[in-house]
């Protein structure tokens, strides 16, 4: 028999200032969930009714966040994309491109990682462009002069990709 821990569905789901405490009387009340009191059958349906809104509600979060990432994503530049591209490149070349992932910063800094590892960040919009630069031991930021001056940097990326993938 397979179970599952709703409490900790709601403590992911939920902030605490939001219900007072984790108590299903209180999570029940949250929802706005009718019962007819504290019984048995009716803590396991209240229950599965917490569970089904709070799987409804990590979708909805899911969902917000996903479109706030396209829309961002949307408004990157010619250079930004560009960039991306060539970094998937590059990392395709050496089997890594699938565990890339990266967002985008309130700053329009595009942070890139490799599953949790941080592999760099750049800024190619605004007056000053910057990117940064990690290896083992060091994490050291430029300023750079161009997109040119960025793609040429990647070597130093996939290096370190390399790096963190052995």
């Amino acid at each position: 028999m397979r179970a599952f821990d709703v409490l900790r569905l709601v403590k992911e789901t939920l902030r605490y200032k939001d219900t007072g405490d984790r108590k299903l009387e209180s999570v029940k009340k949250y929802f706005g969930i009718e019962s007819n009191g504290h019984r048995a059958l009716d803590d396991c349906i209240t229950t599965h009714e917490v569970f089904k809104r709070c799987l409804k509600l990590q979708e909805n979060y899911r969902l917000q966040a996903e479109a706030k990432f396209n829309e961002r994503l949307s408004n990157l530049n010619e250079m930004e994309k560009n960039f991306i591209s060539e970094l998937e490149k590059r990392l395709e070349a050496i089997g890594l491109k699938d565990k890339m992932v990266f967002d985008i910063k309130s700053d329009n800094t595009i942070n890139f990682m490799l599953g949790n590892a941080q592999i760099g960040r750049v800024k190619l919009r605004g007056r000053k462009y910057k990117m940064q630069l990690l290896d083992q031991n060091n994490v050291m930021w430029l300023d750079i002069d161009s997109y040119d001056e960025a793609v040429t940097n990647l070597k130093q990326w996939v290096k370190y990709s390399q790096y963190l993938s052995s």
